[in-house]
């Protein structure tokens, strides 16, 4: 089990002062074992049972169940109660005869007190001090008479304490109660008064009448004060002079039978509590008010004695407490009102409950609607705290936590079942990009979402699934608008909101050349540059390198070389052109050749071209059409420097003239008419 809790949590519960109708007994969720539940007591949502039963201390929360964790073992839990926030705890052990004291608070548990041979039995809060009685002669070695006060810090005397009139020890303090101001103890018959009951004013004792007797010994097990009056409870037949049955009542003045008090069986009433508008009695005991049988367990109206459903049988009742509008009934026993159970009971008068329309477990979003069964008043609680403004039958619960209801109806303000619901968050569904989603064609973008351990994806792209896009990760190569639906480990799936990608068309590039490619030096070609969209602009190449100020749709190209046009869009989409070879294949010769230069003449030629070369050394003379296919050609005479080349049957057009020697190459071109 969890250790017991520490905290708090400040409800303040009104129970109304209403009688219950139909009482009805069920099992309680904790102690599913055997062992005493001896004693009982709570604090808001903190219900805290002590006894012999193998944790000895165990709580109760509405919101986290039954806890364990006390520091002791093989002890028995005598008595418990809080003051100033903690929770203090006494329990015995008999082998060694030892009694401890332990305080439960923010830090965990601590033992405050022990005394060897003695039982510290009742604990209780007077005037902002803790009381501790019991059988005892001293706490943490300083003498006491079974009655010792802590002040949060140490431990003091309580004007002598209690003792027997034969002299100090002997007597014992079973109980305790406030009455008009006044502590008071109960227990065992002893002084400094009389008779197993005495008053403390803070300052000093005084007796209660010729307080309570018997013709055994006479012992005060419980006092409460109900409808302004004091009641003890215990094993004794005589309070002042008169005759009552284990229960008397003190109204300030004088002693009296309360509705013939309870007896029968062990005639031993154990404990006493209010609940609702009327006084409970628990204890071993057979009938109430000497003829109405009951079963360890009964209830005064103010007038009589009667049944409470049934009773507990198969033992005895030795606690009871409050808790949420229910009597939470403990002791040894091992059923109630024919219900099983194991020492541990609880008495509703009007039990509530609340359902839920659906599943409890559900994706953030959702909701499930939580309704109370009918009263007159409700308040909802989340993990034991007030939701403000939730004070209608029904609440829906948009978050998760541990949720319940105070049910105020005929039987006061009772608290139900708890319901927890569990609140499962969607993914984040949000897509980035890892750049412009504006981009040209052939280019791409990678939108990113969100990853965690066990997601799935499904892309889309207007509102259509992209077969396979099933990672945190596309890449858009195409226009449209694309979302993704993420689903988690939890089967919750959140839809992000769409991305456009838009894709802007590549320009088209292409080159025309104004004439033939293959020219002379000297001479040059215009390149055009093409495309299909206004507005471009350009860069021209000659091999890989940009052409500084080679800016304009065209470019005269003069010297040999591959030229490429870069086109640029105007919304920057770029296209390279296929390359234009531009050849220069010869040069002219001016009239001053020297003697290795080539002439020609006439040019234009008709029918016969006069070739003049500068040297005797022969060669070979060819001549070549724009093509390049060569048309006609011939060897020279070594022994001259002239020839005469017949041209008349060549077509009219730009020709080439080309003369290889042994030393060198000339070329130049002649038009034919």
């Amino acid at each position: 089990m969890k250790p017991l809790l520490t905290g708090k949590i400040a409800l303040t519960i009104l129970l109304l002062s209403l009688t219950a109708s139909a009482q009805t007994w069920s099992s309680f969720p904790c102690l599913n074992t055997t062992g005493s539940v001896i004693a009982l007591t709570g604090s808001n949502t903190e219900l805290y049972m002590g006894g012999t039963f193998p944790d000895l201390v165990e709580s109760y929360n509405l919101i986290y169940g039954c806890n364990g964790g006390f520091p002791q073992q093989n002890m028995q839990i005598r008595c418990m109660t809080y003051y100033n926030g903690d929770l203090y705890v006494s329990g015995y052990t008999p082998v060694p005869d030892t009694t401890k004291i332990y305080r439960l608070s923010s830090g965990g548990w601590s033992e405050i007190a022990y005394t060897l041979g003695g039982i510290v039995d009742v604990l209780g809060v007077y005037n902002n001090e803790l009381y501790a009685g019991g059988f005892f002669l001293d706490l943490n070695g300083t003498s006491y008479n079974n009655l010792a006060k802590w002040n949060g810090n140490s431990w003091s005397d309580v004007g002598g304490g209690i003792w027997p009139s034969s002299g100090p020890g002997g007597a014992f303090v079973r109980s305790m109660t406030i009455y008009n101001g006044a502590l008071i103890v109960g227990g065992d018959s002893f002084a400094p008064f009389a008779n197993s009951i005495a008053k403390w004013d803070g300052n000093t004792w005084s007796s209660l009448g010729t307080g309570i007797s018997s013709s055994t010994v006479a012992s005060v097990f419980s006092l409460t004060e109900y409808n302004g009056n004091l009641y003890a409870a215990g094993h004794f037949n005589l309070a002042g002079s008169t005759v009552v049955a284990n229960v008397a009542k003190w109204n300030g003045t004088a002693w009296s039978d309360p509705g013939g008090g309870l007896d029968g069986g062990d005639s031993i009433v154990k404990v006493l509590t209010v609940y609702h508008t009327e006084l409970y009695a628990g204890g071993s005991f057979a009938t109430a008010g000497g003829v109405t049988p009951v079963n360890n367990i009964a209830k005064y109206n103010g007038s009589s004695w009667s049944d409470v459903n049934g009773g507990v049988t198969g033992g005895l009742v030795l606690s009871m407490t409050n808790y949420y509008g229910a009597l939470i009934v403990g002791g040894f026993f091992n059923s109630a009102g024919g219900v099983s159970v194991t020492n541990l009971a609880k008495l509703s008068g009007c039990p509530a409950g609340i359902s839920a329309s659906g599943s409890t477990t559900f994706c953030s979003g959702d909701s499930v609607i939580l309704t109370a069964t009918a009263g007159n008043a409700f308040q909802w609680l989340k993990n034991g705290s007030p939701i403000a403004g939730a004070n209608a039958q029904s609440y829906t619960s948009l978050n998760s936590g541990i949720f319940s209801c105070l049910v105020t109806n005929s039987c006061g303000t009772v608290i139900t079942n708890t319901i927890q619901v569990i609140v499962h968050p969607t993914p984040v569904a949000v897509i980035t990009a890892s750049g412009p989603t504006t981009f040209c064609a052939g280019d791409s973008v990678q939108l990113n979402v969100s990853t965690g351990t066990g997601y799935q994806y499904v892309w889309y792209k207007y509102g259509n699934i992209i077969p396979g896009a099933v990672q945190s990760v596309y890449v858009a190569k195409t226009a449209g608008k694309y979302k993704v639906w993420i689903q988690n480990l939890y089967g919750c799936i959140n839809k992000s909101s769409p991305v456009s990608v838009t894709i802007n068309p590549n320009p088209t590039a292409t080159i025309t050349a104004g004439g033939s490619t293959s020219i002379c030096a000297g001479d040059s070609v215009v390149l055009t540059a093409n495309t299909n969209i206004s507005g471009s602009s350009y860069q021209w190449k000659k091999y890989a390198n940009l052409i500084p100020g080679a800016t304009n749709v065209q470019y005269a190209a003069k010297t040999t070389g591959k030229y490429k046009v870069i086109v640029t869009s105007p919304a920057g989409c770029t296209k390279n052109s296929k390359a234009v070879l531009v050849s220069v294949i010869c040069r002219e010769l001016s009239d001053e050749s020297t003697s290795d230069q080539l002439l020609v003449y006439p040019n234009p030629v008709v029918d016969e071209l006069t070739l003049f070369y500068g040297y005797n050394s022969g060669g070979t003379v060819i001549i070549t059409d724009l093509s390049g296919a060569i048309v006609a050609a011939e060897q020279l005479n070594p022994d001259d420097n002239k020839a005469v080349l017949d041209v008349s049957d060549l077509a009219k057009g730009i020709y080439f003239v080309q003369l290889t020697g042994p030393k060198e190459k000339h070329i130049t071109k002649f038009i034919k008419q």
